[in-house]
């Protein structure tokens, strides 16, 4: 694209726009800001430590669990199977919550859902399973789908 030249006059008229138009754009900007509805964090910060945070956090995930973990939590209790629910673990500053931890074979258990259909989530589950994957943890997904299919989540495991 080849560079517009400008008379004296038109630079001066556009200068003048320009700095018109940035006022009225900030202020839209600031207006449009301001209605913004801002997004009420899950836990307030209340005082609390962040061990303290994180454990909340942590109970309030267990808490909402989705069908899905429900089901697989009651098949690791039905196998007899040592877990942690909703496990933190903390890796350079990140701190990931694991739907599922098996500390007996260092496996990350996640289970997607819809949410994670979307390429932005896509990528970012991506980042993670490197991310844990670099640091020891075996990391082993499941659909929700899938979580429902008792004997393919056993032979995956075992």
């Amino acid at each position: 694209m080849k560079a517009a030249h400008y008379s004296p006059i038109q630079k001066k008229w556009i200068e003048a726009n320009q700095k018109q138009f940035y006022s009225m754009a900030r202020k839209y900007i600031d207006i449009e800001i301001s209605k913004a509805k801002k997004p009420k964090p899950i836990i307030k910060d209340d005082g609390l430590t962040p061990f303290e945070r994180m454990n909340k956090r942590r109970a309030l995930l267990i808490e909402r669990a989705t069908k899905s973990e429900k089901e697989f939590y009651e098949l690791m209790d039905l196998l007899n199977v040592s877990y942690e629910k909703q496990y933190p673990i903390r890796l350079k500053g990140f701190l990931y919550f694991a739907d599922a931890y098996l500390p007996d074979l260092c496996l990350v258990v996640e289970i997607d859902g819809r949410y994670h259909n979307t390429e932005k989530q896509r990528k970012m589950d991506d980042f993670r399973t490197r991310n844990l994957q670099k640091n020891g943890y075996i990391v082993q997904r499941f659909r929700n789908e899938q979580v429902h299919d008792r004997i393919f989540i056993f032979e995956t495991l075992c």
